[in-house]
């Protein structure tokens, strides 16, 4: 059983590791099936950057869906667009020309970022608090991404994204049932 302070910090941590194993398993796609060069490096981190920033300003839309249900609408945009680059960089092996095609899947993913973070900056006192967690899951996140690259390999690309998403919305769900009875309570 968790308390609300402890549902939302594990919440934000598991986010963290599920941001930094998705960026790890894009990196790593992109490295060995489209280009070593600073492109591809460039693709990953600029693509992130753009769709963080997009999804600033859609997290901030309330016509959009809300709370745990939005936030697994959120995780499986995230994960179909990260599907959808991992199959095109499959595809068409060391194909610079779709560089374009795979940025913009990357900031589709990216744009969940800006999303957990407007959506979530009220869970703590401080903004500083929101993103000192999710910073600590994503040190271990990007542990967990080079070292399921490493040892485990493309069934880590194609696993470990999903299984990260799927912990996340997990907890987010049990939190909010945890948080939803002790109010009824």
């Amino acid at each position: 059983m968790m308390n609300q302070g402890t549902a939302k910090t594990a919440y934000v941590f598991i986010m963290g590791i599920f941001f930094a194993v998705l960026q790890t398993c894009m990196f790593f796609s992109m490295e060995v099936f489209l280009t070593s060069a600073f492109a591809g490096f460039g693709a990953v981190t600029g693509g992130w950057l753009a769709g963080s920033a997009v999804g600033l300003f859609i997290g901030r839309a309330k016509f959009l869906p809300q709370g745990p249900k939005g936030d697994a609408v959120y995780l499986a945009v995230c994960l179909a667009a990260y599907y959808g680059f991992t199959a095109a960089v499959h595809a068409s092996p060391f194909n610079t020309s779709l560089l374009p095609v795979h940025f913009a899947l990357i900031a589709i993913s990216g744009s969940t970022a800006g999303v957990f973070f407007t959506r979530n900056r009220e869970l703590f006192p401080s903004a500083s608090r929101l993103y000192y967690v999710e910073n600590n899951g994503f040190i271990l996140g990007w542990i967990i991404g080079f070292s399921g690259y490493v040892f485990i390999g493309g069934t880590f690309v194609m696993t470990g994204p999903f299984i990260a998403a799927f912990a996340a919305i997990a907890t987010r769900i049990m939190g909010a049932r945890e948080c939803s009875s002790a109010s009824q309570a």
